[in-house]
């Protein structure tokens, strides 16, 4: 599920990536997985090439370090750092890419624009047919500056062509306010719905990004060393 969650976090923010900057939004997913659904606030904060991704009602925390190619699930409890290398996660995602490699892509703009926490923005019917069902209302805002956020672009262009493939090419640009998400994967339905809350530029502390001292740093099960 933890990981689940980091692909929630940046489906619609393909075209968006993050330094110096806190996004909250408001996370809702079904059950996926065998594991049981959830709603938690989810907090991204981001500089330069790390970013941290905690939610209010779930004691970990995941660190993304571009640079390292790794990502750290952080357990205060334990005093323990998982560690997963984005290599095997992306290869991990070439499960997705082959299974929706003949999927059909279908974008509707629908002309319909509101104005959600403070964000102007325009609603999308986003579908897609194939190896994986999808539908997705999306509701995107080019109001926020995204010329400080280049770092992770190809991170997050990545996250989303990990269940859309080429296809990601297709999606407008935009940061997502609002998506409403049901997808089929690996013969489970799966709904989701995020809402974006606030996004911030403020200077956050390096320390926010460092595993703390003294906590043992472990590979994934199953991970082969890298």
């Amino acid at each position: 599920m933890k990981h689940f969650f980091i692909v929630l976090a940046f489906l619609g923010m393909a075209t968006l990536c993050f330094a110096d900057t806190t996004i909250i939004q408001k996370v809702a997913s079904g059950p996926v997985m065998g594991q049981s659904g959830t709603n938690a606030i989810q907090t991204m904060k981001i500089k330069g090439t790390k970013a941290r991704i905690d939610h209010d009602n779930v004691k970990q925390y995941q660190i993304l370090d571009l640079a390292a190619k790794k990502v750290y699930t952080i357990d205060n409890e334990k005093k323990q750092a998982m560690v997963m290398s984005l290599d095997m996660m992306n290869a991990a995602g070439a499960m997705f890419k082959q299974m929706n490699k003949d999927a059909k892509l279908n974008i509707q703009n629908t002309g319909n624009t509101r104005t959600v926490n403070g964000f102007k923005c325009t609603d999308y019917v986003i579908s897609m047919t194939g190896g994986m069902g999808l539908t997705s209302k999306q509701c995107l805002t080019k109001d926020i500056d995204s010329s400080d956020f280049e770092a992770f672009r190809p991170y997050a262009e990545g996250m989303v062509k990990m269940f859309l493939g080429d296809n990601a090419a297709q999606l407008p640009e935009g940061m997502a306010v609002v998506t409403e998400t049901q997808m089929t994967m690996l013969g489970q339905k799966v709904d989701s719905k995020t809402e974006l809350q606030s996004v911030k530029k403020e200077e956050i502390p390096g320390s926010v990004f460092e595993i703390p001292a003294g906590y043992a740093v472990t590979e994934m099960p199953g991970m082969p060393k890298q």
